[in-house]
């Protein structure tokens, strides 16, 4: 009996139908008391996915494996070349590393590792548009920090990327400074998720759409 062996994205469901177990009971080769298949059946296995990576609190995965390129696939994106590197200190790195937004200082809240020492920072995916995705023993590089973390740092143009998933209090808190931040007309605008008004400097697109979501949606909280 064979041994074959593939890419998990080989494998079609709707093609490959199920057969009974005793169907596949050729002994095999190396030890006749465990079944081998047959000559029209065949066993598959797969490899379990390695876990999730130990991240920053609020960080979570935003892709296991994508396919990088020379423009890079996150948005103002900031390259570092890390001795430590790992997914744990590249987000961590990203999100106390600031950049200025019309004329205000802000931290990333995207990071990736690839090809081991590459730590890169950004502001989420290039035009809004998500990468290709590729298999994720592509990134499977080791991370200089720890080399023996199964979920490696990426490879060559293949990037593990991460995000800060924002709890409740961290994105009433952030939104809210950061519209205060902004330049334009003073308004009643929502904070998301927590049903309240308040006084924020915001542009007028943004004043007109939180006015209305506000007045329509909450009227009891806008009077």
């Amino acid at each position: 009996m064979g041994c074959y062996c593939g890419f998990d994205s080989d494998y079609n469901q709707v093609l490959a139908r199920s057969a009974f177990v005793h169907e596949s009971d050729t002994p095999c080769a190396g030890d006749s008391n465990l079944a081998c298949g047959r000559g029209d059946r065949v066993q598959i296995y797969t490899r379990s996915p390695p876990p999730t990576p130990a991240l920053p609190g609020g960080w979570g995965v935003a892709s296991a494996c994508s396919v990088d390129n020379a423009s890079r696939v996150l948005e103002g994106h900031r390259l570092f070349s890390l001795p430590v590197n790992s997914p744990a200190f590249c987000a961590s790195w990203c999100e106390h590393t600031t950049y200025s937004e019309n004329g205000v200082d802000r931290k990333y809240n995207w990071a990736g590792v690839e090809n081991g020492d590459e730590c890169i920072c950004g502001k989420g995916w290039k035009n809004g548009i998500g990468p290709p995705s590729a298999p994720t023993y592509d990134c499977a590089t080791p991370c200089p920090e720890n080399p023996t973390d199964p979920n490696g740092c990426g490879g060559s143009w293949r990037i593990r990327v991460f995000g800060y998933e924002w709890n409740w209090g961290d994105l009433n808190m952030r939104y809210t400074m950061e519209r205060r931040a902004a330049v334009g007309a003073v308004a009643w605008v929502l904070v998301p998720f927590s049903f309240e008004c308040l006084r924020s400097k915001v542009s007028i697109t943004v004043e007109l759409a939180y006015m209305y979501t506000c007045l329509n949606v909450y009227p009891p909280k806008c009077m």
